[in-house]
């Protein structure tokens, strides 16, 4: 059984009012905020039973304002480095926005990380939608995109829905930094740490992070 509930999680420096989700069930708690789409909290139990936070968070929207490395949130356009901040489609160059080196990063200067979205609770979840207009952070097409997290017993699901009226890259992704130790393990090294990823193949990349496949 989960349950979603919404509270007010606070206000953005626009004035606008942030909500928080918290969808629940008998194993695993996780809070979205409508700000960026973020994971704010994902409470999990450890092999004793005790429940923990191992995802980065902050408790009020001045944290993710000052601090913020794109904690928990959606990134877009585009996931990722564009190299020098161009690309072509179609025969045309885009420009985009300059933020990591020479290269254009998670969507540019104010990505979807920066955006409030719209956002409903459906069943075990929450669907955050979002407009991106034609020419935003120099991305060509109108962009809508759907963002729903689902929570079945211990399972979170995230889906994407996209739609443009122009060809464009979309790289849509999560960004939540893990620690599986808890909170009160932040200060330790997270080497002796393991990931299993389910996948048919990678992109290897350069030491600028820049995808060379």
């Amino acid at each position: 059984m989960t349950s979603v509930e919404c509270d007010k999680f606070g206000v953005s420096k626009e004035g606008e009012e942030i909500k928080l989700f918290t969808i629940s069930s008998e194993n695993c708690a996780v809070g979205i905020i409508n700000y960026g789409a973020i994971i704010a909290f994902l409470r999990v139990p450890d092999n004793t039973g005790k429940f923990d936070d191992v995802v980065t968070g902050f408790e009020d929207m001045q944290g993710y304002y000052d601090k913020s490395r794109f904690f928990g949130c959606v990134v877009g356009r585009f996931g990722n480095r564009i190299g020098k901040g161009k690309f072509t489609v179609d025969e045309v160059e885009y420009t985009l926005p300059i933020n990591n080196g020479p290269n254009s990063l998670h969507g540019g200067l104010s990505g979807f990380d920066k955006k409030i979205w719209n956002a409903t609770a459906v069943d075990n979840g929450v669907k955050l939608s979002l407009v991106s207009p034609d020419g935003d952070e120099g991305y060509p097409g109108e962009l809508k995109l759907d963002v729903t997290y689902i929570l079945e017993d211990s399972k979170l699901s995230i889906e994407y829905k996209a739609i443009t009226n122009k060809a464009t890259p979309i790289n849509i992704t999560n960004h939540s930094y893990f620690n599986l130790s808890g909170h009160k393990y932040w200060d330790e090294n997270l080497s002796n740490h393991e990931i299993s990823i389910t996948a048919d193949s990678y992109l290897p990349a350069d030491g600028n992070c820049l995808v060379t496949g």
